[in-house]
């Protein structure tokens, strides 16, 4: 490679890098993921499938990066990030990765970064997120999504994990086990989903 780069070389590397990426993770069961629908979740693993490149991915990680970088200001070693987390529902095991984890308070922190000017995807976060409280133990946590288009931000604090958490949470964990549609685990990206034999589409 010359020492010059053009924009769009650097666009074609990163969708290759973002290919490569997908391709690693498909062989990783993720929390985040079953957590948000576990039946889309099961169709996309069984049938390969890939996440689009985004260039506002890489927002979303600035964003969780400049976040980070101020917490260990305030709490120093307390700060864990990146936090691997384990779930087993009967034979499956799947692994997560908070973003923040505050060690001596327990507390769990998701980063979100959304274009969404409505901002109606809040619901999809929250599932992660008490996924990710379920999986630790934890009772406390709390949801910070930034809205470039807005420039505005929202904080959502979750005091307890209730019984109907843990049950919605397995809606979807038996979901993606038995590959089928389970009443309650659709959400606000259902219009947008391809899983052509869910039943909820069909209603």
């Amino acid at each position: 490679m010359s020492n010059e780069i053009h924009l769009e070389e650097l666009i074609n590397i990163m969708e290759n890098n973002s290919k490569k990426n997908n391709l690693i993770r498909n062989n990783t069961s993720h929390l985040s993921e079953v957590s948000i629908c576990g039946l889309k979740y099961r169709d996309k693993i069984d049938n390969n499938k890939m996440i689009p490149f985004n260039v506002n991915f890489y927002l979303g990680n600035a964003f969780e990066f400049l976040i980070v970088n101020e917490l260990k200001k305030i709490y120093g070693t307390d700060v864990e990030t990146q936090k691997i987390l384990q779930y087993r529902y009967g034979d499956l095991e799947f692994i997560g990765h908070c973003d923040v984890y505050i060690n001596s308070s327990n507390i769990i922190y998701e980063l979100k970064t959304s274009m969404s000017y409505s901002g109606n995807y809040t619901d999809i976060y929250l599932r992660q997120l008490k996924a990710y409280l379920i999986a630790n133990n934890s009772s406390k946590g709390y949801l910070w999504v930034y809205y470039p288009v807005k420039k505005q931000y929202k904080e959502i604090e979750v005091n307890e994990i209730t019984a109907e958490d843990i049950n919605n949470f397995h809606k979807n964990l038996m979901a993606f086990k038995e590959n089928k549609y389970i009443d309650g685990i659709e959400n606000s990206l259902c219009g947008f989903c391809d899983t052509g034999y869910c039943d909820y589409k069909r209603k």
